[in-house]
């Protein structure tokens, strides 16, 4: 009995231990049950970031937003809230600033009006900054392509991997500015109506890395445009051809011959110092050779002072021109008759007659022309037109062939006539037939033991010589009658000027001035060129040949002169 007792008390104390140790417990269960069940607000789904510059994009799905009305960002020991209003999209999106360039993690949650917050989220993101955009590399001018048109070259987009434009800006020869983009795919881009050596300014804009939403704008490169694509036209080759439609332009003692191209576009008082009309001269124009063949690109007109009479000033003029006058001359001063007589309306343009006394305009891309025709349509008086000076430029200039059938052998004594083995220079000579035909006769031939040598041309014309071409015999048949070593010699009026031998001293001595002096391949060419400094014009040339190949004598078959410059002879 005493057993059992002992085990009864201990059984109760052991329930009264365990009772007493679970009491706690019971009593947080029973106070959570009392205050509900826990509710957590709706979140965004889905977090992504976007980098920014010296910012975050935090990017979110809204299908699982509920009714909550805010986000809060944390992230070291910054906080921001972010309210949620207005229509809700399918996406979220928080743009965190004012962060400096390197990686973070955030904590997001939501919360509603009740004030329940929804489960924390992390997420990760960088941004970049001053360091990222110095590190990056502007789309690179290559150059300019300077032609027909005018282009400016880009290099390939991979050396920029996050340009994605670049602006530019240049001077145009308005006195603006012309803008433009380009695009990551674009090469090269058209400029248009460019100021040469004006300014072409560069701005890249880059995206702020891979996964970035902002444009960040690199610094400004400053860069200068080319050369024009055409040279000042040397205005003493410049000649009033006088065709029968023309308008002389020597009303009132005008002088155009003198004054319309000597370099001198001043304003003198005096009517002579240049080109007038007349009266009642509307429309009228007149022809000017210049010299060369080349592609207008821009005229400067000078005026009379408009401060002291602008009404013969023009207010619109046009330029034509043609490579050839033969056949061009026109009955009268209609537009319609020089485009069927083959004249090129080059540029047609209004000018400040009425303001300017100098007036300076470009002219597009053309064709190769050696004659122009200045056309004037409307002046401020509506009468007459005055000019003081006229000045072209062009692009790709080139010197005109000689017309060998003005071109002679003079024949001075000292001169080797060039008959040796029935060689027939006068007749084969200037023929145009560079070609070696077999013969000794159908060309020049000096004879053996004749080196040094020379003979004297009538050009016909004054010409600065530009260039001269020689037909030689062909090397394949026998080269050693081919020159090595030519010179070219110039004058202008033989009287006196006739030497005893082919000495050089003694060419100086009688007023011969040397115009080319060098070594030619008649070894091995039949056919070879070769050019002439720019120098004065002449009409007479002397060709010696100081060298051949064999040393004994020289043969040519036909000679080529390109001058610019070409006057005919007073």
């Amino acid at each position: 009995m005493r057993t059992k007792l002992i085990k009864l008390g201990s059984l109760v104390f052991l329930l009264g231990l365990t009772l007493m140790a679970c009491g706690g417990d019971m009593e947080s269960i029973h106070e959570e049950y009392l205050q509900g069940e826990k509710i957590y607000a709706g979140k965004l789904d889905s977090l992504r970031t976007e980098i920014g510059y010296k910012r975050i994009k935090i990017i979110g799905d809204t299908r699982f937003l509920g009714n909550s009305k805010e986000v809060t960002v944390q992230w070291e020991d910054q906080s921001r809230v972010f309210k949620i209003e207005g229509d809700l999209k399918e996406e979220f999106e928080i743009i965190v600033d004012g962060l400096a360039e390197h990686s973070y993690e955030f904590k997001v949650f939501t919360k509603d009006p009740l004030g329940n917050k929804s489960v924390d989220q992390i997420i990760k993101g960088s941004t970049v900054g001053d360091l990222f955009r110095s590190s990056q590399i502007p789309r690179r001018l290559t150059g300019f392509d300077v032609a027909e048109e005018t282009y400016a070259n880009w290099a390939s987009k991979a050396e920029s991997e996050f340009v994605i434009f670049t602006q530019i800006a240049y001077d145009n020869n308005a006195g603006g500015i012309t803008k433009d983009t380009v695009y990551p795919d674009d090469s090269s881009i058209l400029l248009t109506d460019w100021k040469p050596l004006g300014k072409f300014e560069i701005i890249s804009a880059v995206s702020s890395g891979l996964m970035g939403f902002d444009t960040i704008y690199l610094d400004k490169i400053e860069k200068t445009l080319p050369e024009p694509p055409y040279d000042q036209l040397e205005s003493s080759y410049f000649s009033m051809v006088g065709m029968p439609s023309d308008n002389p332009g020597t009303s009132y003692g005008g002088n155009p011959k003198q004054y319309l191209f000597d370099g001198d576009g001043s304003w003198s008082g005096s009517d002579s110092h240049g080109y007038h009309s007349g009266e009642n001269a509307i429309p009228h124009h007149f022809t000017v050779d210049l010299g060369v063949t080349t592609r207008v690109r821009k005229a400067r007109l000078d005026l009379r002072d408009p401060n002291n009479y602008a009404g013969n000033n023009p207010t619109h003029v046009e330029i034509w021109g043609i490579d050839d006058i033969t056949g061009a001359e026109t009955a009268s001063s209609d537009a319609a008759e020089f485009e069927a007589k083959g004249w090129q309306l080059l540029h047609s343009t209004p000018v400040d007659g009425q303001n300017q006394q100098s007036v300076e305009f470009n002219i597009p891309f053309g064709p190769m022309v050696r004659y122009i025709r200045y056309r004037v349509t409307s002046t401020v008086g509506g009468s007459g037109a005055q000019l003081t000076e006229l000045t072209f430029w062009g692009q790709d200039t080139q010197a005109l062939e000689l017309d060998k059938s003005s071109i002679i052998m003079v024949g001075m004594p000292s001169d080797n006539p060039g008959t040796s083995y029935g060689g027939n220079p006068v007749q084969y000579l200037f023929d145009g037939d560079e070609s070696w035909s077999g013969s000794d006769s159908q060309g020049y031939h000096s004879g053996e033991n004749s080196i040094p040598h020379h003979f004297t041309l009538d050009l016909g014309v004054t010409a600065e010589i530009r260039k001269c071409r020689l037909g030689l015999r062909d090397p394949n048949n026998y080269a050693g009658n081919n020159p090595t070593m030519v010179e070219l010699w110039g004058i202008n009026d033989i009287s006196g000027a006739e030497t005893a031998s082919s000495d050089a001293a003694e060419f100086e001595a009688k007023g011969w001035q040397l115009m080319y002096r060098g070594a030619i391949d008649g070894e091995n060419n039949q056919i070879v060129e070769f050019d002439v400094a720019s120098g004065p014009s002449f009409r007479y040339v002397r060709y010696r040949v100081t060298g051949t190949v064999a040393g004994s004598g020289a043969q040519l078959t036909e000679m080529t002169f390109f001058g610019v410059g070409i006057k005919p002879l007073p």
